[in-house]
């Protein structure tokens, strides 16, 4: 499903004295594998996810996903790419300001060519909300939402194209342990009804059960493959 060989990446716009440097020799995640990711801040977590959905290109090496090339397609082919078979969930949320909860949840059917904003979408919308407990507030606009409230709605627009890969940035950061539970409950849910495989990078070793496998990023990029 997911598979990283020999990939070396330097942030383009490092001017530091020491810019930041990422190896990795050999990854390979399983179709429907859950898989956690933990290390410390700086360690490059988050640029490895941003590797995988083809926001960053390896300066070597290669990344695939669902056998296909990613670190070898031309920008415009892995947006594309990146619509129609992940879904993110970003630390910031990326949610847009003019759209309620609801509309910021079926964003992808404006910038995806593939899903249809149907009935058949928007029940889909209101089951995820459902399940996230945010039901009712999806006529609220971001504003009008708390930090942990913003986290669900970005969550519920990540699953509603169905992905294939599901690729978590702190994805309960801002949410009370109950809320931290329920959102990985659906996530799990998700994941095992679409054969999906979640890699989430988390802080809170309190969720690991939920996954199929721990990696110890630091230590991994350390010590050598996965």
């Amino acid at each position: 499903m997911i598979k990283l060989e020999a990939v070396s990446f330097q942030h383009p716009n490092s001017r530091e004295l020491a810019p930041f440097h990422l190896d990795v020799p050999e990854l390979f995640i399983a179709t429907g594998e859950k898989v956690a990711i933990v290390g410390p801040s700086g360690s490059g977590k988050t640029t490895l996810l941003n590797l995988i959905s083809g926001l960053f290109t390896p300066s070597t090496g290669s990344v695939r996903v669902l056998d296909t090339e990613v670190s070898a397609l031309p920008d415009s082919e892995r947006r594309r790419f990146r619509l129609r078979h992940l879904g993110m969930v970003f630390q910031d949320f990326e949610l847009l300001d003019y759209l309620d909860a609801q509309d910021n949840i079926l964003l992808p059917s404006r910038i995806n060519s593939g899903l249809a904003l149907n009935e058949s979408l928007r029940q889909r919308a209101r089951s995820l909300a459902e399940g996230a407990g945010i039901s009712a507030l999806l006529k609220r606009h971001p504003k009008d939402l708390s930090q942990g409230e913003k986290q669900r709605v970005a969550l519920c627009r990540a699953l509603l194209p169905q992905p294939k890969v599901i690729l978590a940035d702190e994805a309960t950061g801002n949410l009370d342990p109950t809320n931290k539970e329920r959102i990985m409950s659906l996530l799990v849910e998700r994941a095992n009804a679409e054969e999906a495989t979640l890699l989430a990078v988390t802080h809170d070793h309190n969720l690991l059960h939920w996954f199929d496998r721990v990696i110890d990023f630091e230590a991994f990029i350390q010590g050598g493959s996965h």
